[in-house]
């Protein structure tokens, strides 16, 4: 689902219910980032990507190509 408000809207989970399940909050937090992540990408021709290394102990859920080099305190868009 694309809208994370709409998905989690859906679930019916009471923020009670999200805070016992951090794997699921997880899962919306993580699709709302990416959503607010993937029009920065694009603007500069980039790329989102996950990254899990090959035993999938870690992972990194948005690596950008190219890299964004944006100075702190800037907005970009």
């Amino acid at each position: 689902m694309t809208y994370t408000a709409t998905a989690l809207a859906l679930t019916r989970l009471t923020p009670a219910e999200l805070r016992a399940e951090p794997t699921s909050a997880g899962r919306f937090v993580e699709s709302f980032v990416l959503q607010q992540l993937r029009p920065q990408a694009d603007a500069v021709s980039g790329e989102l990507m996950h990254v899990r290394t090959g035993s999938g102990e870690h992972e990194v859920d948005a690596v950008t190509r190219p890299l964004l080099a944006v100075p702190l305190g800037s907005v970009m868009g």
